[in-house]
């Protein structure tokens, strides 16, 4: 695993990379509506899927230690692990309700989100739409950033849960 100063430097890559694909990265798509007033579809069991490097799991284990809400976030992980379970075989696809999702239908981790997450955009009353083109070319450069701060090929994405549970135990055990 590379040092400090280079998974510090890989994720101010990938905030970079998701600022990008929000705002003026994104002008087309961006402000067209707000997620406030949304019923979350996207974050949610039947249609939510989303799966995280570990990079971008370490980014919201930083987020939930920046707002005190580290133990919460990984107590809700946990539950999310248990209930769906998420703790099998890491390809096999599972659908889960995400357990940053908050009461007001908002996203907890919303500055430190999967880029997967962030290329959903509500572009219509009612509904959201991914934007597959950047996804995918936001997905090839996390990769790369992944690559950088991890060893080629070290790392697999997992689903977020549980992505979130494996990055904080490495933060611990590298504290």
């Amino acid at each position: 695993m590379a040092g400090p100063d280079r998974i510090d430097g890989a994720l101010a890559d990938l905030a970079a990379l998701r600022d990008s694909l929000r705002g003026a990265g994104n002008r087309e798509r961006a402000g067209l509506f707000s997620c406030r007033g949304c019923v979350a579809w996207c974050c949610r069991g039947a249609s939510n899927a989303m799966r995280a490097t570990p990079l971008e799991a370490l980014a919201v284990v930083r987020d939930l230690e920046a707002a005190g809400r580290r133990e919460e976030g990984l107590r809700r992980a946990a539950a999310a692990v248990e209930r769906w379970r998420l703790d099998g075989d890491p390809a096999a696809p599972r659908t889960y309700d995400c357990p940053f999702l908050t009461a007001g239908n908002l996203c907890g981790v919303h500055g430190a989100k999967p880029l997967g997450c962030v290329t959903f955009t509500p572009v219509r009353d009612g509904g959201c739409d991914q934007d597959g083109e950047r996804l995918r070319d936001a997905v090839g450069r996390a990769a790369a950033l992944n690559d950088d701060a991890f060893g080629r090929g070290e790392w697999t994405d997992l689903p977020l849960p549980a992505a979130v549970l494996a990055a904080a135990g490495r933060r611990a055990a590298t504290a």
